[in-house]
Order: C-alpha cells, then structure tokens, then sequence
C-alpha cells in the first residue's frame, strides 16, 4: 500500500506552555515527525538542535533542550520528552480510554495529558519501576527509560497538573494491567553482622569476586546496561555481607563512588535497597561460626554477571561467594 493512499494521522492542538515545569527544565527533549515506515506511520524523534538529524532515545548526546524543542517544532510535528535512569519520572502510556485505563488514570492521580490522537492518555509520575526499563500489554505501557513520550501539555479534564511521587499506585497499576498480581519473594529479616563498617568492607573487597565488587565500589559501571544497574548490583552485594541490614546497606552505599544525587530520592533508593535484600536469601557468616563444607550461596546481584543485560535484580543463575578469612 502505497502512503498516498494512507492518511497521515491528523494531532490535536498543543499546549506546551502547560507542560510542567519540572519537565522543560530537563535537556531531555527531542522533536518528532510522521514517517511512513514498515507500513504504518511512525513517530520518528529528531535532534532538537538538528531536526533534520535523527536522535535516540537512549543517547542523551542526541536530546536538546525545551526551547531548543519548541524553537524545532516548526520543521516537525511535535516534540517528545525522553524518560532517562538519571531521572526520578516514570511514564505510563494509555492509547485508549477504557474502564481499565480511566481506573489506572485515577489511581495515579499525577499530571496527565492527552495524547497527540485525543483518543488517550499519557500520566507521568515519580516512581522507580522494579523488573527495569518498562513493559507493555494492550492499551498500557509504562517506561521509566529509553522512551520517550510524544507531549501535547493539553491537560485531561480533572486531573492534577502537578507530578506526584506514586510509587505504591504505580506497583497496583502494574498488577493489575499486565496481570502481575502476585506476591513479591518474601523479605528475610536482617541478621546483622557485628564488625565494623571497615571490617565487613575488608572481607568483602577479599572475597573470590573482590576485584569486581572493588571495580563497582570504585564507580566503574562498564558491562552493566545503566548507572541504576550497576547501583542495584552493589546493593546485592552489600546485602550479603551485611547481613540484610538495610540501614548498613544505605551507609556503606553513600562511601561508594557510585553514590550520586539520585541516591537522595527514597522512590529510587528505597526499591533499590528492598529488592536486593528480597533477593538475598542467605548472607555472611564468618568463617568460625559457619558449619564445616558450607558455602555460602545468594539468589541474584553477587555474581560478575548480574544483574547486567537482564535488568535490576534479575540473574541467569545463583551465584556462590567463598569469602577469604
């Protein structure tokens, strides 16, 4: 089928000045065309400084600022925000307005806009999202990472205009839709170690896998799929050798060169913290208190291998750690 026998889509009218504030300060912006591709018309994202260069949306070197976006627009049609894992915001994608999605609209209760067809709804929300970048089902997407929404600013009657933190709403959204409503992996209670801070890090950094976990505490993050990856990989780790204490994990954290701002959002720290302790099923125990020919073994985050390429708090296999006393 040729597209001139395929209308182009028709847009609403926009409203960007409506965008929130807290968006247009971000220089995570690109402009969008139509393009006839595979055939369908496809939102297609161009640099904002370049419009007639593609951009990517897991390449901040190709994202612009807002007004570089609206400055653009006339030469496309429309502009899109890119949601990043440096960024608190997680955004969920509704094409339709459905008995689901409208309860999924009110449950978030955050700022939610119309989509460029009028026929849906995009709410954006701060929130971490636990199994990594997003999923999809139906009407509903969520992403809080290489994504980005194409953005009207035209506000959905009677819904906030502000961004609200929804971490629980969004965890009962994403039950409900994608029919996950099952049960996290129990949280085992805390058997804290009693050493020090310097001793439990000297241990750690002695063990077998020492250099690597040494590499992640050093800040280096090479082999991991994000920043966020590599934030959850050394809380696996700390988990283990501290004995699931959560506190311990949030204080050794911060000496870390991977400690960044992001680590002050609780709606990012905390899920961070909680499923690596989910995922530590057994922890520490120096060499005099543990049975003889026993081997200490973790569910997930303490092998070299995770939880890169497969997401946060995600492992192909159930790693072992001798430690070396």
């Amino acid at each position: 089928m040729s597209v001139a026998a395929v209308d182009k889509p028709t847009s609403i009218e926009t409203s960007y000045e409506s965008i929130p504030a807290e968006l247009q300060a971000l220089a995570q912006w690109v402009v969008w065309r139509y393009e006839w591709r595979k055939g369908k018309w496809t939102k297609v994202p161009y640099q904002a400084a370049r419009p007639r260069v593609e951009a990517s949306s897991t390449d901040p070197a190709t994202w612009g600022t807002f007004e570089q976006a609206l400055a653009a627009v006339a030469e496309a049609d429309g502009i899109g925000f890119v949601f990043s894992p440096d960024d608190p915001y997680t955004g969920v994608d509704l094409d339709a307005l459905t008995p689901e999605t409208e309860w999924a609209i009110r449950k978030l209760d955050s700022y939610t806009e119309k989509s460029v067809s009028g026929r849906g709804a995009h709410v954006i929300v701060k929130s971490a999202l636990k199994e990594g970048k997003g999923r999809r089902k139906g009407d509903f997407e969520i992403y809080s990472q290489s994504r980005y929404f194409a953005m009207t600013g035209v506000p959905l009657d009677g819904r906030l205009h502000r961004i609200a933190p929804r971490q629980a709403e969004v965890d009962a959204v994403m039950g409900r839709l994608l029919g996950e409503d099952k049960p996290d992996a129990p949280r085992l209670p805390p058997t804290p170690i009693d050493a020090s801070d310097q001793w439990i890090l000297e241990r750690m950094f002695s063990a077998k896998n020492g250099r690597n976990v040494s590499a992640l505490w050093m800040g280096y993050t090479d082999g991991y799929t994000s920043h966020s990856d590599a934030d959850a990989a050394l809380c696996c780790h700390l988990a283990f050798w501290t004995g699931r204490d959560p506190e311990r994990i949030d204080r050794l954290f911060r000496q870390s060169n991977l400690y960044r701002e992001k680590w002050e959002r609780a709606s990012y720290r905390d899920p961070t913290i909680d499923g690596a302790i989910r995922l530590t099923k057994e922890v520490y125990t120096p060499a005099s208190e543990r049975p003889s020919g026993v081997v200490a073994e973790v569910e997930g985050g303490t092998s070299d291998v995770c939880p890169r390429k497969t997401g946060p708090f995600s492992c192909s296999s159930p790693p072992q750690i001798c430690a070396t006393t």
